[in-house]
């Protein structure tokens, strides 16, 4: 992804924050091994910030080390996903805290 396409991303993001009514926050809750990161990860993937291929092994949501090593979500982490559909765009936040 080029500098300036996500300089562009992070200003609309940056104008959908103050219209409350564009915003959808999800959050994916599920037992251990549930699947929870590669459900983000493709998501993250159907959104053209990662790609299809590594969707599922990417873990992009476990940025941390031991997260990583450990193939688990220890801290809690999210993303914005621009996401448009008849012509509105909408900022939908993703979280991804431990399980339970």
């Amino acid at each position: 992804m080029s500098h300036i396409y996500k300089k562009f991303v992070n200003e609309r993001a940056a104008e959908l924050v103050t219209e409350t009514e564009r915003i959808r926050n999800v959050t994916v809750i599920a037992h251990i091994d549930h699947g929870k990161t590669t459900l983000t990860d493709s998501l993250i993937a159907a959104s053209g910030l990662l790609s299809k291929d590594v969707a599922g092994t990417a873990r992009l949501l476990d940025y941390d080390l031991i997260e990583q090593q450990r193939g688990i979500t220890i801290k809690a982490s999210g993303i914005t996903i621009l996401h448009s559909m008849n012509a509105l765009t909408r900022s939908v936040e993703f979280s991804l805290p431990p399980a339970f």
